[in-house]
């Protein structure tokens, strides 16, 4: 695709048609007026004379089509003596001029008319060839174009990978139109920035995937309005661009947005076609954006899709992974409770998402002891899952040493607490330790949830509070530890703040009040129907057809009865 910088015809062309030449002569004949045409330098073409003789200027000197002397001489001169001058246009091209003289006419009006109707004329005929060739320039350049674009289609129909897909698309451009160097930029969400998949001329930059500021420069413009920017020279760059320096070997370069329209969605950029340093130092123009511009929006669709079909792999690669975490994590914790002398257990865990951060587990000894764990790991991403599991396998560590839980979870702190710190994580805790023998249970908290007391005869719940500070927050935490001993009938329920904390459709927390009436209400059953109680009533409340699936934070629950 060419850029005219001339109109395509001339007076040459239009003379070498008999239907011109003709009129001419005949026009000449019956106005008995001679008429001679020049070129756009002023160099005689033809001269038709009223006595009906054709000299064709442009044969050497001394030839001529008729007999005797050639007359074009005589008749210069008269028509330099006597001028009439008509000049010949095409839009803003001259071509020319037709000239004759007013000598021997006794009309000199009527001179004058037949001179402009002979321009007129002639204009005619070379605006209805102008008119043919720009349409069938056109129609050509269509048909390029939509070969083009369907060979396009063609070769990136069967491709669902993304950077070879742009790798095609910029081949594609740079063998119909030329660039020096060349690049397709693509959108990243996650890095905020804009990446480099195909290239062209620029250094290779081994082990790097090269990012670009999306708000800043010629990219950065492009992808922020939408535009596609065409630059001749460097001092056409809108103002709000600076231009770079000793980069390319000229200042002409093209930049176009490979823009995507969803129904009813606005247009969205994802990225943008560059070229700069055409061959033979010329200059990009409108011809070249538009065929840029046809390229890129065949391209966006595709590249699109790659990206969609790119996603899509990975979130059912996520979605499987995260259904094994789920597995291990289901897995990690206790299968059922233990059956200690004098007391029942029973715990549940109900992550939010596949993978949560609750975590309860039982640690029974060989003295016949056992210490009991409620813990909540801040978050509910797969993060959070791996620091339960870190975190169940060192209280496995120091709960079979037999430490009391102020030592044990002051321990704890100490060990995790650089990796919380660096995960930007925190862990909150409540522990336990039951002695069947003496019945007693001790008791520390490190920031959790204080858990609800029922003791047998009452219906007053108890806070246990103790003091402490979450896991994670500090190196060297001191625990304060309590104690009690257990009567028959005692209900003792720890639970994270899932629990209380969930909301119903309208947006009212679950709460202790309802917590305590609800252990009141059910205090007669054993531990496990207390548990499924409870959570019913969390479910409840919820609403909705699936209420773990409107559960906004992992919900977790022990229950500890003594028993006589």
């Amino acid at each position: 695709m060419m850029h005219q910088s001339s109109p395509g015809v001339s007076l040459e062309e239009i003379l070498g048609s008999e239907e011109v030449s003709g009129f001419l002569e005949g026009l000449s004949s019956l106005s008995s007026m001679p008429f001679v045409l020049h070129g756009p330098e002023g160099r005689a073409l033809a001269a038709f004379s009223g006595n009906g003789i054709v000299c064709d200027a442009v044969m050497p000197e001394g030839v001529n089509t008729g007999e005797g002397p050639c007359p074009c001489e005589a008749i210069r001169r008269e028509i330099e003596e006597y001028g009439l001058v008509q000049e010949i246009r095409l839009q803003d091209w001259r071509l020319g001029e037709i000239r004759s003289c007013l000598k021997n006419q006794p009309d000199a009006g009527k001179a004058r008319r037949s001179v402009q109707l002979a321009a007129e004329w002639i204009n005619d005929r070379i605006n209805a060839e102008y008119n043919i060739n720009s349409l069938s320039g056109e129609i050509l350049n269509k048909y390029e174009e939509l070969n083009l674009l369907y060979e396009l289609g063609e070769e990136i129909a069967s491709v669902f990978n993304t950077r070879e897909i742009c790798e095609i698309v910029l081949q594609k451009a740079l063998s119909v139109i030329g660039a020096e160097k060349a690049s397709i930029l693509l959108w990243d969400p996650g890095r905020e920035q804009l990446r480099m998949m195909a290239s062209a001329g620029l250094p290779n930059r081994t082990g790097e995937e090269p990012g670009v500021d999306h708000e800043q420069g010629v990219c950065g413009y492009v992808f922020q309005s939408g535009k596609p920017l065409l630059v001749e020279e460097a001092e056409d760059l809108p103002e709000e661009i600076t231009a770079g320096k000793g980069q390319y070997r000229t200042e002409s370069f093209l930049s176009v947005p490979l823009l995507i329209s969803p129904l009813k969605v606005k247009e969205k950029v994802i990225g943008m076609i560059n070229l700069a340093d055409k061959p033979g130092e010329r200059a990009y123009h409108a011809g070249d954006l538009k065929l840029v511009t046809a390229i890129s929006s065949e391209a966006a669709l595709s590249i699109y899709n790659s990206i969609l079909i790119r996603d899509l792999k990975e979130n059912e690669r996520i979605q499987k992974e995260m259904e094994i975490a789920e597995t291990v994590q289901r897995n990690l914790l206790p299968r059922e409770a233990p059956e200690i002398p004098g007391v029942e257990f029973a715990g549940h865990c109900v992550p939010a998402k596949k993978v949560g951060g609750d975590y309860f587990d039982f640690f029974p000894d060989a003295d016949g002891n056992v210490g009991i764990v409620v813990a909540d790991v801040s978050g509910h991403s797969i993060s959070s899952g791996i620091m339960m599991a870190i975190t169940r396998g060192l209280l496995q560590s120091e709960a079979i040493q037999n430490k009391r839980p102020r030592q044990l979870l002051e321990d704890v702190n100490r060990i995790l607490y650089n990796d919380l710190v660096s995960s930007e994580l925190f862990i909150t805790m409540a522990y336990f330790l039951y002695s069947p023998e003496s019945r007693q249970l001790a008791y520390a908290n490190g920031g959790h949830n204080p858990p609800v007391l029922l003791k047998a005869g009452s219906n007053k719940a108890e806070l246990l509070d103790a003091e402490g500070m979450a896991i994670g927050f500090l190196p060297d935490v001191e625990f304060e530890e309590k104690g009690w001993e257990l009567a028959p009938g005692d209900l003792l329920v720890a639970y994270t703040d899932g629990l209380v904390e969930a909301e119903s459709p309208q947006g009212k927390p679950f709460g202790m009040e309802r917590l305590q009436r609800c252990i009141r209400k059910n205090r007669h059953k054993p531990a496990a129907e207390i548990l499924q109680s409870l959570l019913q009533a969390a479910w409840k409340h919820i609403g909705g057809e699936d209420p773990q699936e409107a559960q906004q934070d992992d919900l977790t629950l022990v229950v500890l009865k003594s028993i006589p």
